[in-house]
């Protein structure tokens, strides 16, 4: 060690503060005392078997390098300063305090850096850019002061480390800065049983999920992969991310909900949306968080009497030739969800053809999920009818009206089989949907006589109005 940094080692325990042009320590041992500070104008570089120990505040406009030891006390504080890019590779080093102070200039991780203490973004327009690296924040670690455009660029592959040891909510002041400045924070509450040596990690991608659902018209161009290690048992993550409307958002922003990735399907566990934020939950530790317009998947079995033939609907529900024509007609169906307490109000509506088989595939928004609701089916000339019952929409469920006559509100279905048995089917002859089938029906199947093509009247789906249909009028 020459003469001159010792003369400096000295000058810096007695004095308040000291500043360098340049810091390079090769080999020395030096230690900034309590209540001192070193300011080093350019780069601070801790070489060939040197030995740091900050007790007080290290001060920083150029790049910091650590090669060597660097040791923070408890109450010890690196400063970023400076209106130029800081370019930090910390080795073994982990931060006590870190300020971020600069102007309009970023801290550029060339290594993976840990901050136990305070991480202060003190200044506008400044971050600290991860790139391939990542930043652990430690058990007692958290961040201040983070904003629009103060945060951690987490887009490569480095990520946002938070440990979690109890339930709690981990924040994640993340974004990108890609071509503009979009501030993203991620907060994870997390529930579970037991915990051992877990951590969460993340970082973001402005860009659209690459397995987002075709069908989805409404969506986020950004999502967030999550990544869990250690153990949580019994994990229970509710996912909220904020994005930025006018960069993120693809069609109507009120339609997109958060949605998580497990790697092969997506989940719309508690998905909601509100302003620019979505949320959703997951039990899985390994995840992508995105939005997008979902949808609840709800395959419904309904016959409808006058279309059946030898317990079966026919093909003609689902398109046939109109006799004379080359046109087709197709029957709708409408499926309405009719709210628990409320049976007369419409929560949802979907609009679909029924197969041969009675089978019809619904899809719902995904905030009804979860939620109890009366189905309510509705046909151009069937007798309106609804689930026995309120039930809770799930993803994947199911209803099947043609088992029982149990299954529909009042009992009020037609036995297909024989002996009046299953399968049970939806009465036909309610041409005015009024809700029974009367005289005022029977004169519009007269007025409707003789008809051909898509008519109410045709009861029985063969493209003609004839005393046929008048058949199931009779029968109920």
């Amino acid at each position: 060690m020459n003469m001159r940094l010792i003369c400096s080692v000295f000058i810096l325990v007695i004095f308040g503060q000291y500043g360098f042009s340049q810091f390079f320590n090769n080999g020395a041992t030096v230690t900034i005392q309590p209540g001192a500070t070193l300011k080093v104008e350019t780069s601070f570089t801790n070489d060939n078997s040197g030995t740091f120990t900050n007790n007080g505040v290290l001060e920083v406009t150029g790049n910091f390098t650590n090669l060597a030891t660097f040791t923070s006390g408890a109450s010890s504080e690196v400063k970023f300063s400076g209106n130029a890019n800081s370019t930090v590779t910390p080795g073994t080093a982990q931060f006590q305090n870190v300020t971020m102070a600069k102007t309009a200039a970023n801290v550029v991780l060339a290594g993976n850096a840990t901050v136990n203490g305070v991480l202060n973004f003190s200044t506008a327009n400044n971050k600290i850019v991860l790139g391939m690296h990542n930043l652990t924040m430690g058990s007692m670690g958290s961040v201040t002061g983070a904003g629009s455009d103060k945060y951690v660029v987490a887009t490569g592959a480095g990520r946002m480390i938070k440990p979690i040891a109890a339930n709690s909510t981990l924040v994640f002041e993340v974004g990108d800065n890609d071509v503009s400045t979009n501030y993203s924070p991620l907060s994870a509450n997390i529930t579970g049983s037991s915990y051992s040596g877990a951590s969460v990690g993340v970082n973001l991608v402005n860009a659209t999920h690459p397995d987002k659902p075709a069908y989805a018209n409404d969506y986020l161009t950004r999502h967030w992969d999550v990544d869990l290690t250690g153990t949580i048992s019994g994990l229970n993550n509710i996912l909220t991310g904020t994005y930025v409307v006018s960069n993120d958002v693809v069609g109507t922003q009120g339609e997109i909900n958060g949605a998580v990735w497990n790697g092969t399907s997506w989940s719309f566990a508690n998905a909601n949306n509100s302003g620019n934020t979505i949320t959703a939950s997951t039990t899985v530790g390994d995840v992508d968080f995105s939005g997008f317009k979902g949808r609840v998947v709800f395959d419904l079995t309904a016959y409808i009497e006058g279309y059946m033939t030898g317990g079966v609907m026919r093909p003609v529900l689902v398109n046939s030739t109109v006799p004379g024509s080359t046109s087709s007609q197709c029957d709708t169906i409408t499926v309405q969800l009719r709210n628990s307490t409320s049976p007369y109000a419409v929560a949802h509506t979907f609009k679909g053809v029924i197969g041969v088989n009675g089978q019809l595939q619904c899809y719902f928004p995904t905030s009804a999920m979860g939620v109890n609701f009366y189905i309510a089916f509705q046909h151009r000339n069937a007798l309106e009818t609804w689930s026995a019952n309120a039930i809770p929409l799930v993803n994947n469920g199911s209803y099947n009206f043609s088992t029982s006559a149990g299954q529909a509100y009042g009992s009020n279905m037609k036995g297909m089989g024989g002996g009046g048995t299953a399968p049970f089917a939806f009465y036909s002859g309610d041409l005015d949907n009024n809700g029974e089938v009367s005289s005022g029906d029977f004169t519009i199947w007269k007025n409707n006589s003789g008809e051909e093509g898509y008519n109410k009247s045709d009861m029985d789906g063969n493209g003609e109005v004839s005393s046929g249909d008048f058949y199931h009028m009779e029968e109920q």
